[in-house]
């Protein structure tokens, strides 16, 4: 019980890091590329309030920046806790690369993430790389 207590410490203390540090990069210059699309999202009344308070305590920042900023700190917290367990190992593939009996949800969770990466990329018009595609 006592470790479990200590490295629920830990993962406060890293939490708590790494928020300080996204309240640091709000006061400082950088890139944001945004999807092709825009969607709308309706909010509960308390997260909005929260999300116009830390808009208008760093007015420089767009509403779109600080709120995607927020989801992926939220993101690194609930990519840390998914379950990475693949089963027992079957066997060995061509390449010498140990094969499971699944994919664990991580896994799953990171091939739907690149998926839908190359789709979006695609959406705005951005090649494979890095390349933004040429338009006309």
């Amino acid at each position: 019980m006592e470790d479990e207590d200590k490295e629920q410490k830990e993962r406060e203390l890293i939490n708590r890091a790494k928020a300080r540090e996204l309240i640091n990069s709000w006061k400082s210059p950088e890139n944001f590329k945004l999807t092709a699309k825009q969607i709308s999202l309706r909010f509960p009344i308390i997260i909005m309030a929260k999300i116009s308070a830390l808009c208008e305590l760093h007015a420089k920042e767009s509403k779109s920046k600080i709120i995607a900023d927020l989801l992926s700190l939220a993101f690194e917290v609930i990519e840390a806790e998914l379950d990475e367990d693949r089963g027992p190992l079957v066997g060995i593939d061509d390449d010498t690369n140990p094969v499971y009996a699944r994919d664990s949800e991580k896994d799953r969770y990171n091939n739907l993430t690149r998926k839908y990466i190359e789709e979006l990329k695609k959406e705005a018009g951005i090649e494979t790389g890095g390349k933004e595609a040429r338009k006309g």
